[in-house]
């Protein structure tokens, strides 16, 4: 044991040497101001280290916290991106690697949790490294393929990082919690560019400049909000994912703060109204139906449900006029067109490219058929792409990818099933996590149905904030299982005692 204690010793210190020269070296290349904030994550990462298992979760949370409320906040260097989000996301894998390689150097074992996904998962990963060299066939763009080998698969492993490092009752509470008040900060920032000129609420580096041309083709056009995302329809996945989370709470909560989660998720669906999707409409119909299921389909609930979504919709209708003339006059608009267009260029695609055109191919539809390009405003193009996860997994990954994929979420759905099952009796603190599950759950099929009309994952974030939500519910399974379990222990015990 001091053989290994001693050899993770020099071996820390090697690390950190390396660490010390390889930043000493960058120092004579870098701008000042780039290597300082270098400097000061080295020197956060090396604290945390010492903090370990709570620093991760804390570096988790936070990383969460600013991908999804402020995906933009940031800057760039040489015009790639860093945006906070996902830097403290790399900090975090980081000090996972470090936490696990410490582990392996003391123990000779590395942890790893084994999960439902994990099959599914690694077909997934071949499939997709298959793709990466299939790529190389069309001559896909070197930058494209990296683009999209971290969109289809590194931040997938973001799962793994969650269901590995959040592992009790108060860890998920305090996530849940998290993935809630940033869908309310989102959408109150959307709800203030209806009604607020957007160039006075910009606010520089964190959210779109006041001269973005999303602020003309949106909001000055059809008055459809963005909020903290570059597009209305990315907003509308955004917030379809994680709104009903604060409903399921409200729906299995006891107490009269539970009120405070029903105004929650009135105000995300005020907001998810002025994006003024449609597909994001239609997925919020499906989760609402999965909601029913989930909770318990009875008469009570169901009107209960709907006279809260009548509400709602009323007051969003009364409101908002100018975005119900928009869905109304474009109903059969050109983007609906191109959808269905794109749908029967996919399904023409199959059986000439069974196997994708490989990661990289970010518009690989157009090897097969004319680009489609229409002017928006002045200076400014909209070239057509694949509105559709499933049709962008199919081009780039082929039939295998979009089943192994599919398999994932089979998997997902049965974890959330096996976690809910102890649930369906308990009250006390399992109401809240009942609550977190379904809503979960709900969101994720939601995002799922709005899938087919729309490829979200273009904008990189909304990849992540997937696999943060197949993670979360995941872990949330694992830990009402294992406190389940713990209660029934505790109250047998507890029986025999008293006997």
């Amino acid at each position: 044991m001091r053989e290994r204690v001693s050899k993770y010793r020099l071996g820390a210190f090697l690390f950190f040497a390396l660490v010390g020269l390889i930043l000493g070296a960058m120092s004579f290349f870098l701008p000042s101001g780039l290597f300082k904030i270098m400097l000061l994550v080295v020197l956060s990462c090396i604290i945390l280290v010492h903090l370990m298992q709570k620093g991760i979760f804390y570096l988790i949370t936070l990383a969460i916290f600013f991908s999804m409320t402020l995906p933009k906040a940031g800057f760039e260097f040489n015009d790639i991106p860093f945006t906070i989000g996902n830097v403290l996301l790399a900090a975090s894998f980081v000090l996972w690697v470090i936490k696990l390689t410490k582990e392996h150097v003391m123990t000779g074992l590395i942890r790893l949790k084994k999960t439902v996904i994990d099959k599914p998962f690694m077909l997934y990963v071949v499939m997709a490294l298959i793709s990466v060299f299939i790529s190389l066939y069309f001559n896909a763009n070197p930058y494209n393929i990296i683009f999209e080998a971290i969109i289809f698969l590194g931040y997938a492993f973001v799962f793994y990082l969650i269901v590995n490092n959040i592992k009790d009752e108060k860890q998920i509470r305090l996530v849940f919690l998290l993935l809630t008040a940033s869908a309310f900060l989102v959408s109150i920032y959307g709800i203030m560019q209806y009604f607020i000129d957007p160039k006075k609420i910009s606010i520089p580096f964190l959210t779109y400049p006041a001269d973005h041309p999303s602020l003309y083709l949106f909001l000055d056009r059809n008055r459809r909000i963005f909020s903290t995302f570059v597009n209305p329809n990315l907003l509308g996945n955004y917030l379809v994912m994680f709104m009903f989370i604060p409903l399921g709470i409200f729906l299995n909560e006891k107490r009269d703060s539970r009120y405070i989660y029903l105004i929650l998720f009135a105000i995300t669906m005020y907001c998810l109204f002025l994006t003024g999707s449609r597909g994001a409409l239609i997925g919020f119909i499906a989760g609402m139906f999965v909601l029913f299921l989930t909770d318990g389909f009875n008469i009570k609930r169901v009107f209960k449900y709907l006279f809260v979504v009548l509400v709602l919709v009323s007051l969003a209708l009364i409101i908002s006029p100018r975005i119900i003339e928009f869905n109304t006059n474009t109903f059969s608009d050109f983007s609906m067109g191109v959808r269905v267009q794109n749908y029967k260029r996919i399904f023409e695609t199959i059986e000439e490219y069974p196997f994708g055109m490989g990661l990289g191919t970010s518009s690989g539809i157009d090897y097969l058929s004319e680009i489609q390009i229409i002017e928006v405003g002045p200076g400014m193009i909209w070239q057509t792409g694949v509105h559709s996860l499933y049709g962008s997994i199919i081009i780039k990954m082929g039939i295998f990818g979009l089943l192994f994929f599919l398999w994932i979420m089979r998997k997902v759905y049965s974890s959330f099933f096996a976690g809910l099952e102890p649930l369906e009796r308990r009250e006390g603190r399992f109401s809240f996590l009942r609550g977190c599950l379904i809503g979960a759950i709900a969101g994720l099929s939601a995002n799922l149905i709005h899938s087919f009309m729309e490829f979200a994952w273009v904008f990189p974030h909304l990849a992540e904030d997937f696999w943060i939500l197949v993670g979360c519910i995941v872990a949330l399974s694992n830990i009402i299982i294992k406190e389940s379990s713990k209660s029934g222990r505790n109250k047998k015990r507890g029986h025999l005692i008293d006997k």
